[in-house]
């Protein structure tokens, strides 16, 4: 699993726009005050996002005014766009002609636009986007407790909300499923509110949290040798 990249906006040293792509192993060199240590508190932001809500983890950040940049301050919006690519995670399972379909989840875009100009950090737009491989298993007849797998193709979720109510879901499956419903995959929450700092990536259903939540994530200093 590994961040593919980042973008973030009016958050502590990073006041404009900044888009960092990422790779499998990442090394940030600067001089101190670089905003070094920053970029690193971005990824525990959006784990505690995941892991606590919104209030808890602009709280764990030092709360609004050391979550924006000092610069730029509350006038402008907070914004967070991440895209991840998983190693096939398995998400949901639906009973399917005697055997069962499966959908991993193979990446997931998220992004976070927050309103800092008021009492308490309020979510403007949030959205979310998984990228799935469908699979089908079946007993095989001729070989008892043997399981046949069928890779079905790629599917995709996408979710949005607008002020904390679900605006639209939309699920795209890679074959006809012979009328099979999606909602398996994603319930329709079309309406649906996101109330006491919830985001849908620690309230939506079909979100697995732990690909965010158990990010590992270390800040080390180097000491030079006497």
């Amino acid at each position: 699993m590994g961040f593919r990249r980042i973008t973030l906006s009016n958050f502590k040293t990073f006041g404009k726009e900044v888009d960092v792509s990422l790779g499998g192993l990442n090394v940030l060199i600067g001089a101190n005050a670089a905003g070094k240590s920053n970029f690193i508190r971005a990824f525990e932001f959006l784990r505690d996002l995941g892991k606590d809500g919104l209030d808890a983890a602009v709280f764990q950040q030092g709360d609004v005014d050391f979550l924006s940049n000092m610069e730029i301050g509350r006038s402008s919006p907070f914004s967070l766009r991440v895209e991840m690519d998983l190693p096939s995670v398995p998400a949901s399972v639906v009973d399917y002609h005697g055997g069962f379909l499966e959908q991993r989840i193979t990446g997931v875009t998220y992004s976070l636009k927050l309103a800092l100009n008021e009492g308490r950090p309020r979510p403007l737009e949030e959205a979310l986007h998984e990228s799935f491989s469908m699979f089908e298993r079946q007993t095989a007849d001729n070989m008892p407790g043997s399981i046949f797998e069928r890779d079905l193709g790629q599917g995709e979720l996408s979710v949005s909300a607008v002020d904390g109510t679900v605006r639209s879901v939309t699920t795209r499956v890679p074959v006809d499923l012979l009328n099979l419903r999606t909602d398996w995959i994603a319930p329709n929450l079309t309406g649906f509110k996101l109330e006491g700092g919830g985001l849908l990536v620690n309230k939506a259903p079909f979100f697995p949290r732990e690909l965010i939540c158990d990010v590992g994530i270390f800040d080390v200093q180097s000491t030079p040798a006497l």
